[in-house]
């Protein structure tokens, strides 16, 4: 079904949402040190991004921010919909607007240089997280101390549904880059230093 933004935690008084340009963040504009970094970039996808952001939402992890990295052209900038103006004023969500239509890699990339958290985590506009998506991960990663975790997926496509699982539970050298789904399904330490390739 459509997702309505009237679920997201309601917000009183100013919006709080924060424009970063250029990676510069302002520091008195955003909430205490997050745990986990969500980075989320979107490009003409208006109308799927809502199911995404109330994904987040309802996660029982609640110690997040998001970088909501605004990919569009400059006359079709995400604050300029109203449908999810909601989503904006939760002080978790940190507006980033690229001058320019850029390049998945790089919307990826701006998000990284703005994120704040321990842990960083990507969702795709046209994807959403299982409510316990976060906090069973976050749990993992801290038992474990290994500095990158994974996930499985479900696919809903027209007419049917499809389950794609991690093979292992545990992962060593480049066998995560063979064997797991790359993107969504991932939790990873600051200390992992991921980036994308810009070209």
């Amino acid at each position: 079904g459509t997702a309505s933004p009237n679920h997201w935690p309601p917000q009183s008084g100013a919006r709080h949402q924060t424009r970063i340009r250029s990676g510069t963040v302002a520091p008195h504009e955003l909430t205490p040190m997050p745990v986990i970094s969500v980075i989320l970039p979107t490009r003409n996808r208006h109308d799927m991004l809502p199911r995404a952001l109330q994904s987040l939402a309802a996660q029982t992890c609640r110690d997040f921010e998001v970088l909501l990295v605004d990919d569009n052209d400059p006359l079709n900038r995400v604050a300029k919909q109203p449908p999810l103006l909601p989503f904006l004023r939760d002080p978790r969500v940190h507006l980033i607007e690229n001058d320019r239509p850029l390049n998945a890699a790089r919307a990826r990339n701006r998000g990284l240089e703005a994120a704040r958290g321990e842990w960083m985590a990507f969702l795709d506009d046209d994807d959403a997280y299982h409510p316990d998506k976060l906090s069973k991960q976050l749990a993992m990663g801290v038992e474990t101390g290994l500095p990158v975790g994974t996930c499985g997926m479900r696919y809903i496509m027209p007419g049917r549904r499809s389950v794609r699982q991690c093979k292992a539970r545990q992962f060593k050298g480049d066998e995560i880059l063979l064997s797991a789904s790359p993107g969504t399904g991932f939790l990873f330490h600051r200390k992992a230093t991921v980036r994308f390739r810009e070209e």
